[in-house]
């Protein structure tokens, strides 16, 4: 069979199984996706055998079904998902987000909390001062993923220590554009099992802070990405427009 096509059939069952998984935390076995596709499930369960051996899918345990892995989740993110523009919806829920009257700080912090509210995670946001606004702690301890309370205590440990925090935050603020790192590429141990997407927002003076989320890998990469580009424009806009 051709190479491309193989290959674009790999990329369909992982852009499904991970749909599947983000949707319902646990792992997907072939009878999950079968009624998606015209393929069998023994065709199914050849190519998930595929993307194991790759390493963009990983077993739980021996009978069960599979898991994305950090490769998984950096390819359904670079190749699968594409780019997608917010709803009509979307932006005026972002609109709604802010108080016109509201000090900056207070609109910084209601950015941060909408994030978190929107997407059932951490929302958090680095001023160009230096301050840190972060949203949703209790968040974290509703997944599934952090239900060992030491991958929590790791994370929340991390999110007082300021310095540590805003140092992981800056690694990103020359970048353009909304970035995302996955897992290990997180170099921080604390978040070596989360995600965080982050965008930069600038002010008229040149001065940058930078907003964004973390949570599990398995979150919704496919609306996050979009509302942080999004609201990293919105804020850039207010904050400018204030200064």
């Amino acid at each position: 069979m051709d190479r491309i096509l193989i290959r674009k059939r790999q990329g369909m069952i992982l852009r499904m199984v991970i749909d599947d998984y983000t949707l319902h935390p646990r792992p997907v076995a072939s009878r999950m996706i079968v009624h998606k596709v015209r393929f069998s499930a023994a065709t199914i369960r050849h190519i998930m055998a595929e993307l194991e051996e790759e390493g963009y899918l990983r077993k739980m345990h021996a009978s069960a079904g599979r898991i994305p892995t950090d490769k998984g989740y950096r390819f359904y993110v670079d190749e699968l998902i594409g780019k997608k523009n917010l709803t009509k919806s979307e932006e005026k829920n972002i609109e709604r987000a802010f108080d016109p009257s509201a000090k900056s700080e207070e609109i910084i912090d209601g950015f941060a909390h909408f994030l978190s509210k929107t997407f059932h995670l951490l929302g958090i946001i680095l001023s160009p001062d230096q301050k840190i606004f972060i949203e949703g702690w209790c968040n974290l301890l509703e997944e599934p993923e952090f239900a060992s309370i030491e991958k929590v205590k790791g994370i929340f440990k991390l999110l007082e220590e300021k310095k540590r925090i805003s140092a992981i935050l800056e690694r990103h603020i020359q970048d353009e554009g909304v970035q995302v790192s996955i897992g290990r590429e997180n170099k921080c141990e604390a978040i070596n099992e989360c995600s965080l997407i982050t965008a930069t927002y600038k002010i008229k003076n040149n001065s940058q802070g930078i907003l964004g989320v973390i949570g599990p890998t398995r979150m919704r990469y496919l609306k996050i990405i979009p509302m942080v580009s999004s609201i990293s424009e919105r804020l850039s806009k207010i904050l400018t427009e204030r200064s």
